[in-house]
């Protein structure tokens, strides 16, 4: 038996299997990111390389964490010292970790733990979308992103009442669920969640005996609160709160794998801001944002059995204006950010800044003054030209003391 089939019918069945690609392609193309310029601006013309993982991404990712999403992204590498919640250090561009500016909803989350971000606590479930930026970023986001920035943005609530969860048990007795609802109108909106990981993990250490022969469990529970008001149209305050706390065991790190203490870290990672965002005329948006974000990590291990604690405290005041012009948009800021310890503020920036990107897809951007509380600094000048119709960059500040060279003095051992 033969089987015939016409170009017509070829075509016709080739167009319906890519046409689902197409159409995400499209959506891709049409989809409105903010890292990049710090504007809402669509993918398609940004010059700067840029990665956009969306929901729908998120979730067909399963369960897994975001530091393992994130390592399968272009230009991005990740280094575990084990299974879940032990130290990763994230790379981007080849730049070393704290070079690489990390954000969730707009406020820092670097720490001055050497073993890395405290984004490894956080749970994937509760994130809508994650934009990666890489290359020098210093101009609109300071001097600790010189190799990127991954701007993770968190699920907020929606018009009407919805309800979703996830549960799920998997090999060495890994148990994940979370649940959450969200709900509003035109005026209020709101969402709560809370998720829980837990697993017997698995051994980071070959040949081990004593206990790093065990496995490395892991346990992190957490929720998080988002709430907003639209008084009028074009006005809304908001207010938003993510917690999570966990152990996590890890083995030595150094020397024959027989250590005869079973090491683990304790923390706890706390994160809130409120903001307003008014649309003050047609064209003039401001935006005032203040927000904490705390990391807390208690370390017992052979070295510390009593236990060694770290502290990290973040905080960030900024009042953003977008303007639209005759030939553009403008980008004026001011923001006062301080990082270290929290017993003891190591250093801060105060910064104020204007970008100004044309509307043909043209871009000037210049950094008006970059002045830090605290350390030295030197001026930082940077040109970025992309052939028509791309963009033209420049910019010109001050680089104060930065995360990463403020961790030597910042590091509290109590």
């Amino acid at each position: 038996m033969s089987v015939r089939c016409s170009r017509t019918a070829l075509a016709v069945a080739l167009c319906t299997v890519f046409q689902p690609a197409i159409a995400d392609s499209v959506h891709e193309l049409g989809e409105i990111v903010v890292t990049a310029t710090r504007i809402p601006t669509r993918v398609n013309e940004v010059v700067a390389d840029m990665t956009v993982i969306n929901r729908r991404e998120i979730e067909r990712a399963g369960g897994e964490t975001i530091v393992e999403l994130l390592s399968r992204q272009p230009g991005i590498q990740v280094a575990s010292s084990g299974g879940l919640g032990t130290a990763s250090s994230i790379y981007v561009r080849g730049a070393r970790p704290e070079q690489t500016k990390i954000l969730v909803d707009g406020l820092p989350i670097n720490s001055i733990d050497l073993a890395g971000s405290p984004i490894r606590y956080m749970p994937l479930d509760n994130v809508e979308r994650i934009e990666i930026l890489r290359g020098p970023a210093s101009t609109l986001y300071g001097a600790d992103a010189i190799g990127g920035v991954i701007q993770i943005f968190t699920r907020q609530g929606t018009p009407g009442l919805k309800a979703d969860g996830f549960i799920g048990y998997g090999s060495k007795d890994t148990f994940q669920a979370n649940a959450g609802a969200s709900g509003g109108n035109e005026r209020w909106r709101f969402r709560v969640e809370g998720t829980r990981l837990s697993s017997d993990s698995i051994s980071a250490r070959t040949n081990a005996t004593n206990q790093d022969a065990d496995k490395d469990a892991y346990r992190n529970s957490g929720n998080t609160a988002s709430l907003s008001f639209r008084p009028a149209k074009g006005h809304e305050l908001g207010l938003i709160h993510r917690r999570n706390k966990g152990r996590a065991h890890y083995d030595k790190g150094f020397g024959p794998a027989d250590g005869t203490t079973n090491d683990y870290v304790d923390f706890k990672t706390e994160q809130w801001q409120v903001y307003a965002r008014n649309k003050l005329t047609d064209s003039w948006t401001s935006k005032a944002q203040y927000g904490e974000t705390k990391d807390w990590q208690k370390n017992f291990a052979s070295w510390a059995p009593t236990g060694s604690l770290l502290e990290t405290d973040n905080r960030l005041l900024s009042w953003q204006n977008d303007v639209v012009l005759p030939l553009g948009t403008a980008l004026l800021a001011i923001e006062r950010q301080v990082f270290g310890d929290v017993s003891d503020d190591v250093a801060g920036s105060l910064r104020a800044f204007l970008t100004w990107a044309v509307t043909d897809g043209d871009s000037l951007a210049e950094d008006l003054y970059y002045a830090p509380v605290t350390g030295p600094f030197e001026r930082v000048t940077d040109w970025n030209v992309a052939p028509p119709p791309g963009r033209v960059n420049a910019s010109r500040g001050h680089r104060s003391l930065t995360l990463s060279r403020a961790t030597n003095d910042a590091s509290r051992v109590v």
